[in-house]
């Protein structure tokens, strides 16, 4: 018998509550979601040619995480960096799985960008200042640790690459803000989408992944390695969790810049009004408001 393939993509985007939907979808009786949350089996090899880190590559390997899901109607993952490379990727899980469905949550991308920026500075794969990253936008090196804070905010350009190969019918749109104010309204959105019952959904999913910092000097040493850094990508989310908590200290994250913050919100305005076209809503939430991250 033919492994089951999966059939439901999370694309993203990273940074703005894929890991509390992952829980939601998981904790349904008719989703299976693979146990490592982000297998990056489709994102496409680094510049250098190399495989994502954690990523799961073997196509054996990778089916070998739905397993346990076929007698589910859906069979899902969530690897966050899908939809920042959705022109290569979409075509290549058609392949695999033509009749897939594929979900994308959105945040206000100013704020991604520097929840984005302050992950990326404690793994220490940045240095540099989130005042001078926007100041470079858009001409960042591609691939960066930098331009991914910048470019993974731009959702117009990334959803009109999904949509020019998936019917729209097939694709979900949903707000980080909704999923955090209004949990049953997006609950059932999702649900009817899908077709299953929305009582299979948790009332409540606890927040993830949290501004956290390390909780001393061998902690950051950690979460800056790769190979420790690969390794808590493969980990199943059963693990995952205990693991941050060992390693972080969950506290509030300090503000974002004034004024990289008005500037970035002007980079991504053209973005939204795009955005708002191109799926035919007004989308208020996606809009910088001079708040801070929460």
């Amino acid at each position: 018998m033919a492994p089951a393939a999966p059939n439901l993509f999370l694309l993203g985007a990273a940074k703005a509550g894929t890991s509390t939907l992952y829980d939601w979808l998981a904790a349904h009786p008719q989703v299976y979601m693979s146990p490592v949350k982000e297998p990056h089996h489709f994102t496409p090899a680094m510049p250098d040619g190399g495989p994502v880190p954690g990523a799961v590559t073997a196509r054996a390997a990778y089916l070998a995480l739905f397993a346990d899901g076929a007698a589910q109607r859906w069979r899902g993952e969530a690897s966050a960096s899908y939809l920042h490379h959705g022109a290569v990727v979409v075509p290549a899980i058609l392949r695999l799985a033509p009749q897939a469905r594929f979900l994308v949550l959105l945040r206000e991308p100013v704020a991604r960008a520097w929840s984005h920026y302050l992950m990326a500075k404690r793994a220490g794969q940045l240095r540099r200042s989130f005042e001078s990253i926007v100041a470079a936008a858009p001409a960042l090196p591609p691939r960066s640790a930098a331009a991914d804070c910048i470019e993974m905010g731009c959702y117009a350009e990334q959803l009109r690459a999904v949509l020019t190969q998936v019917p729209r019918e097939r694709l979900w749109v949903g707000l980080q803000a909704d999923l955090a104010r209004a949990p049953a309204a997006l609950a059932a959105g999702l649900a009817a989408f899908l077709e299953i019952d929305v009582a299979g959904f948790p009332a409540a999913a606890p927040r993830r992944n949290a501004h956290a910092a390390p909780r001393g000097g061998l902690a950051a040493a950690l979460l800056r390695a790769g190979p420790a850094r690969a390794l808590r990508r493969r980990l199943p989310a059963g693990f995952a969790a205990p693991l941050r908590r060992l390693l972080l200290r969950e506290q509030p994250p300090p503000p974002i810049p004034t004024a990289a913050a008005e500037r970035l919100a002007a980079y991504y305005a053209p973005q939204l009004a795009e955005l708002e076209a191109l799926l035919g809503r007004s989308l208020p939430a996606l809009y910088y408001r001079g708040f801070g991250v929460r």
